[in-house]
């Protein structure tokens, strides 16, 4: 009994159904109940439908939000690695621009002083200390160069070379306390011995016999006696003079020419010609 009642209530379904789709054919002028029934299944269903289109397009919105979210965030890492790259190349140009002033200098200097045999040297490294003032340069015996040769730039007198081996020189400044410099006053020829003194830029020029007058402002050169330095080298000028403890002589105070706290390049005077 059960399988023959929902046997007939089948086929009634699927004849209800086929009438039904066989009267949508007709106009709604010719069947005026489907009309009201087709306005009324509008009007139900277009408010879920609407809504459905709303989700799915808000849906739509966030899942763009967030790719456009992650496409920013990729472009903004990429400009900033960019705009690194380009500050690293505008810095390293600026060096190589600044490297090619100082070599441009240091070639005037050269071609204005023939007489001098000289080798152009990088500092590589600095004594860390205030104490010892101590720098290494990237030449060395394999480019002629022996203890004891003077170093100098274009502005005036940086020290000596104290250890040399194959490749490097090790250079002890003349602010370095353990150096010492015979010089003269460029003007009034006033001897002295130019020694360097511990956590100072200045040097001391001392051995200045009382009856020789030292002026504030003289140019102070090297005298040649000795055999270290060459005579006629800028070594500073003078900023002040005063008697020494023991009243037998004067030291003077002497600012060196060249900026020893920035050296980069270096001459390594090998002789005179």
């Amino acid at each position: 009994m059960a399988k023959r009642y929902w046997g007939k209530t089948l086929l009634i379904g699927v004849l209800l159904t086929v009438l039904l789709l066989s009267l949508a054919r007709y106009t709604t002028r010719e069947l005026p109940f489907f009309s009201n029934l087709k306005s009324g299944l509008r009007d139900f269903v277009y408010p879920l439908a609407r809504g459905t289109k709303f989700v799915l397009e808000g849906a739509q919105g966030i899942t763009s939000y967030f790719k456009d979210i992650n496409n920013l965030r990729r472009e903004r890492e990429e400009l900033i690695k960019e705009n690194a790259a380009l500050k690293f190349e505008l810095n390293r140009l600026k060096e190589v621009e600044q490297e090619n002033l100082r070599l441009k200098a240091m070639l005037g200097y050269s071609q204005e002083n023939p007489q001098f045999e000289l080798v152009v040297a990088k500092i590589i490294t600095r004594e860390p200390t205030n104490w010892y003032k101590t720098f290494t340069l990237n030449e060395g015996k394999s480019s002629g160069i022996l203890r004891d040769m003077a170093v100098i730039d274009q502005k005036g007198l940086i020290g000596r070379v104290l250890n040399v081996s194959s490749l490097n020189a090790e250079v002890l400044m003349i602010t370095d306390p353990r150096s010492s410099v015979a010089a003269v006053t460029y003007n009034g020829r006033v001897p002295g011995i130019i020694k360097g003194r511990a956590l100072s830029s200045e040097l001391t020029m001392d051995n200045i016999p009382l009856n020789l007058e030292v002026r504030t402002g003289e140019m102070v050169v090297t005298s040649g006696q000795g055999g270290v330095f060459p005579e006629g080298i800028p070594v500073g000028y003078v900023v002040s003079v005063t008697k020494d403890p023991s009243g037998l002589v004067q030291v003077a105070k002497v600012r060196p020419y060249a900026d020893l706290d920035r050296l980069e390049e270096v001459f390594v005077l090998k002789d005179r010609r």
